[in-house]
């Protein structure tokens, strides 16, 4: 193999087996906040992305709701994550979209 190429390996999709949880989005679309709520009640982090990957906001809470403030995001689709903070396991994934 030539040393001048760079293997990598792309993951298309993320299922989720471990963990059934049931999350609500509203409003999505959404143009200033949007409230995401779950029935899972210990400590978690959501993670929004861009499309491209790139980290835009984290929050972490005790709650089963969080409340997304768009603050500098722009107008369009960002994909997101639901974690255990304990040990970081996968509970849920989604998409937001700003309008």
């Amino acid at each position: 193999m030539n040393d001048d190429f760079l293997k990598v390996k792309i993951i298309s999709s993320v299922k989720n087996n471990l963990s059934k949880i049931k999350t609500t989005i509203y409003p999505n679309p959404f143009t200033q906040t949007a409230t995401l709520s779950f029935d899972y009640n210990q400590p978690t982090q959501l993670t929004i992305f861009s499309m491209d990957g790139k980290i835009m906001q984290q929050y972490q809470s005790t709650d089963n709701f969080y409340t997304i403030d768009r603050k500098q995001l722009s107008n369009g689709m960002y994909l997101y994550e639901l974690k255990k903070i304990s040990n970081n396991e996968l509970l849920d994934t989604g998409k937001l979209v700003i309008q």
